[in-house]
């Protein structure tokens, strides 16, 4: 599956698409989230640019260099707090009796942040990414 077509599956045709990436590697999952995790800061920072833009017409050159660090901060975060929640959720799919390895939970996790990385940055409907997000880490898991 190609990215946007990954990434749709994911929205709107969950366990399907869970269905065809269960034979997915853990390199391409680490891939498909490197893009969709720096997709998110990248957002962020236009519409923090958007909604104050009559500030950063005096501070352009401090609001680049602060984009550029929020950015830097929300690309490695994304990326290590995904191998985190992976081991945290591994712990608990093992007490109940999972038996597929963290790698598959990691998966799981990583392409369950989908909705949150593409939609979380926008008011209002980010509460409902990050639960639309917590529901497709279930049905990955």
């Amino acid at each position: 599956m190609d990215f946007f077509e990954t990434a749709k599956g994911l929205l709107m045709d969950p366990t399907n698409t869970f269905n065809d990436l269960e034979d997915d590697t853990l390199e391409n999952a680490i891939k498909y989230y490197a893009v969709i995790v720096a997709v998110f800061p990248l957002l962020f920072v236009l519409f923090i640019a958007t909604a104050n833009y009559s500030t950063i017409r005096v501070r352009a050159g401090v609001f680049i260099g602060d984009a550029l660090v929020i950015f830097v901060m929300m690309l490695v975060g994304g990326l290590v707090g995904a191998f985190i929640i992976g081991v945290i959720s591994q712990i608990g799919v093992y007490i109940l009796g999972g038996k597929n390895g963290i790698k598959q939970t990691v998966k799981a996790v990583m392409y369950g942040l989908t909705p949150v990385l593409l939609l979380g940055w926008i008011p209002i409907i980010g509460i409902i990414a990050v639960l639309w997000s917590l529901v497709l880490e279930v049905i990955g898991i």
